[in-house]
């Protein structure tokens, strides 16, 4: 079976947390808020969530890297979690673990459209 991506994300900023954004924005005026946003646009723009139709994985870093993967067929349970803002703005985070561990292997913080990436998931292992 060829493999196929299926979704490549990377967790969104404004969507995950907006108040924390408009908050480092603000402080952006008095130059206090710049090396902070610019990390965590940095370490968003690093991290990316692909699922194929064989693997999730989970890469992030940028001096030193983490590379996370599970095959598809391992998948046991897929967790997404949602505060009120995220429900809103249709953002949450996504555990992804399988009969092989004890807890979660993949934790996937802040990616837009959780249900969307489940789906995904779940249509690749049927």
């Amino acid at each position: 079976m060829k493999e196929t991506a299926l979704i490549i994300a990377h967790p969104k900023m404004f969507r995950t947390s907006p108040l924390k954004f408009i908050l480092l924005i603000l402080l952006c005026i008095v130059i206090i808020g710049i090396p902070f946003i610019l990390f965590w646009y940095i370490r968003c723009r690093t991290e990316t969530l692909t699922v194929t139709t064989i693997h999730a994985t989970l890469t992030s870093g940028v001096l030193s890297k983490s590379y996370n993967e599970v095959r598809i067929s391992d998948i046991r349970n897929i967790q997404i979690t949602q505060t009120f803002l995220q429900r809103i703005f249709n953002v949450g985070d996504i555990g992804i673990s399988t009969a092989a561990q004890s807890g979660i292997e993949i934790i996937a913080r802040g990616y837009a459209q959780p249900y969307a990436i489940k789906q995904a998931i779940e249509s690749s292992r049927a």
